[in-house]
């Protein structure tokens, strides 16, 4: 179907943490979904694994990242983190659980373009403290500067209207926002620039300071020639006609060789 041999292809190392079955899913979605837009969904996300969803144009990939972050409310099934059972009806809530979204538009939904690139940076995070709260211009510089550094982001300088920044190194900045955060659910529905994307789980995880067993990644792109997470994915999950079901039962794993 892809045009070429998979066989030969290794088999992603299992993800620190990821063997104790006997612990609750960090997230698990049972028959989540909204009418007219994504039908019953099942699945099963835990700490350490990065899971890939893949799916056809208008398959519901995106709109099911959006009812997990909040930003469409579901009206069938449950969405739970750790075994209990969340109400995740506003971005606000999802960002409260711990979670984190890489939207599909930066520049609509993700950056805003006259803020400097540390104003970015350490958006989210400032958001989470409140208006009151002010994080201290010392330790925003801490925290942009070490997150210039760890991703590569390429900016004249910290005050540069991120606006001005190239295109990968807008959606880095937009990753370090929320690394900034310390998430431990990260949701990544934007396809990555060719600099932000290394080409191994390890060296991405490596190069932006993850704690792997505390911070997974769903993934929610479709296969495709020019990207796909299924070679560094733990597990990889077919979505077909606004429905999935993968869970991390043996039954239902995908094989991502």
């Amino acid at each position: 179907m892809v045009g070429r041999e998979l066989a030969a292809r290794r088999q992603p190392e299992p993800a620190p943490g990821v063997h104790a079955e006997a612990e609750a899913p960090l997230l698990e979605l049972r028959g989540l979904g909204r009418r007219s837009v994504l039908q019953a969904t099942d699945l099963s996300v835990r700490a350490g694994e990065i899971v890939g969803l893949a799916g056809l144009l208008g398959s519901g990939r995106t709109e099911l990242a959006q009812l997990v972050f909040g930003l469409h409310r579901a009206d069938t099934g449950e969405l739970r983190m750790q075994g209990e059972p969340r109400n995740v009806d506003t971005p606000a809530a999802a960002v409260e659980l711990g979670m984190a979204l890489m939207p599909e538009d930066r520049k609509t939904d993700g950056i805003v373009g006259e803020l400097s690139v540390r104003d970015n940076i350490v958006l989210a995070l400032q958001g989470r403290r409140g208006m009151w709260n002010q994080l201290p211009e010392q330790e925003q510089l801490r925290l942009a500067e070490g997150f210039v550094r760890a991703l590569g982001i390429k900016t004249a300088d910290l005050d540069t209207p991120i606006g001005l920044l190239s295109g990968g190194n807008q959606q880095k900045a937009l990753l370090a926002r929320w690394l900034a955060t310390e998430p431990r659910l990260l949701i990544w529905t934007s396809r990555p620039a060719a600099s932000t994307w290394p080409p191994s789980r390890r060296s991405w995880t490596r190069s932006a300071g993850w704690r792997r067993k505390e911070w997974p990644c769903c993934s929610s792109r479709r296969k495709s020639r020019r990207w796909c997470a299924c070679p560094i994915a733990s597990r990889c999950c077919a979505i077909a006609a606004r429905s999935a079901s993968c869970r991390p039962a043996a039954a239902s794993r995908t094989s991502t060789t």
